[in-house]
């Protein structure tokens, strides 16, 4: 049905941009991973795309090159915003944040933004970072939520906001899907978020030395910022657990979190990644009690608490900001464990189904192209 409804459209209204039917857009290829599942999805029903990534040429690593290659995408790489506008784009898909419609030219006629992470829109974005869409595909009820309440307090349009799930849970699912449930490892990773105050820079070489005291695994997964910013909190970490077979360190620019799908016990502070792991593997999360993440100095104007702060007590733990409160709490929640039920309850408050998003997600952006004229 969506197949012949997308060859009326062209017979009738002809392709956007030289015979594309929907633009995909990443500021960094390292958001590739979120709309990666609306790609195939798109590919399988007929469409014609293009993969658009900044940064340059050769800043895209080959594995991502042969990818799609191989799917037979054109992949464009450029840094310069006057290439953008040549592309003659309408239609574009992107799980980039604080992108502006004028990036693109005038041509551009739908600009739909898949979310990068599942915390809220209003607390750890600055102020304008969702200002340039027009479309939402919302991971879970509280983006919605929050769509329209900024939109109204930006005074903007009322936007699109569709029911559609969160891109990157296609790949993790496969991933864990092929690997088959862990067993108990003693296993810890740790996350933390980018920022002024955040878990490595609080007591990561105090929290690691300890952890690997007391037998447990231990994988750092640091945000990708720590390695572009070379932060010295890292350094000290790595230096302090260097040469202890049980520490591995796995940077973010590895495309599937391998520790995430093992782990006994997830450690952050405000990183999104506790709602991926809640999600997928209905495992606890502690969360070290630091100051709250805030780049949007206004974000309590919009009348939504933000899900990093209303459910951290419902997917875990809530642990003091010192090496002996967050080892016990890491502790206790491998040895007494809160239970898989409790966590899944809580994922329907920040998740829609987690299954075939690329599908849904296809499928709107076949609904989107009717407006294109």
């Amino acid at each position: 049905m969506e197949r012949r409804l997308l060859q009326a459209m062209r017979r009738f209204f002809g392709r956007p941009g030289h015979g594309v039917d929907v633009d995909f857009y990443a500021s960094s290829w390292i958001d590739e991973i979120w709309i990666r599942s609306t790609i195939a999805a798109c590919l399988a029903r007929g469409l014609k795309l293009r993969l658009v990534l900044s940064g340059g040429p050769g800043a895209a690593p080959q594995a991502l090159r042969e990818r799609y290659a191989a799917l037979e995408v054109p992949l464009i790489e450029t840094a310069a915003i006057e290439e953008l506008h040549k592309l003659r784009m309408r239609l574009v898909v992107t799980a980039s944040s604080g992108i502006p419609k004028s990036f693109f030219g005038p041509s551009l006629r739908r600009f739909v933004h898949m979310p990068h992470s599942l915390v809220s829109l209003h607390m750890i974005y600055p102020v304008d970072a969702f200002d340039g869409y027009d479309v939402l595909f919302a991971a879970g009820p509280h983006h919605a939520r929050e769509w329209e309440l900024i939109r109204a307090r930006h005074r903007l349009s009322p936007g699109l906001s569709v029911d559609v799930g969160y891109g990157k849970m296609d790949p993790l699912a496969d991933v864990l899907r092929e690997a088959g449930i862990p067993q108990p490892q003693r296993h810890v990773l740790l996350a933390p978020s980018w920022g002024e105050a955040n878990l490595l820079r609080s007591m990561g070489p105090q929290l690691v030395t300890g952890l690997l005291a007391e037998g447990l695994q231990v994988t750092l997964r640091p945000h990708p910022s720590f390695f572009l910013k070379q932060e010295p909190e890292l350094t000290a970490t790595l230096e302090a657990a260097a040469g202890n077979p049980r520490f591995v360190l796995e940077t973010s620019t590895d495309i599937v979190q391998t520790a995430m799908l093992t782990a006994d016990v997830l450690v952050t502070d405000y990183s999104g990644i506790a709602f991926e792991y809640a999600a997928l593997r209905h495992r606890p999360t502690v969360f070290v009690d630091l100051p709250k993440k805030v780049l949007n100095p206004d974000w309590q104007e919009i009348t939504s608490e933000p899900v990093e702060i209303a459910l951290r007590a419902r997917l875990g733990a809530i642990a003091a900001c010192n090496p002996g409160d967050t080892l016990q709490a890491i502790l206790a929640a491998i040895e007494a464990p809160r239970p898989p039920e409790a966590i899944a309850a809580a994922v329907p408050d920040f998740l829609y189904e987690q299954a075939h998003v690329g599908d849904r997600a296809a499928a709107s952006l076949i609904a989107l192209m009717k407006d294109l004229r």
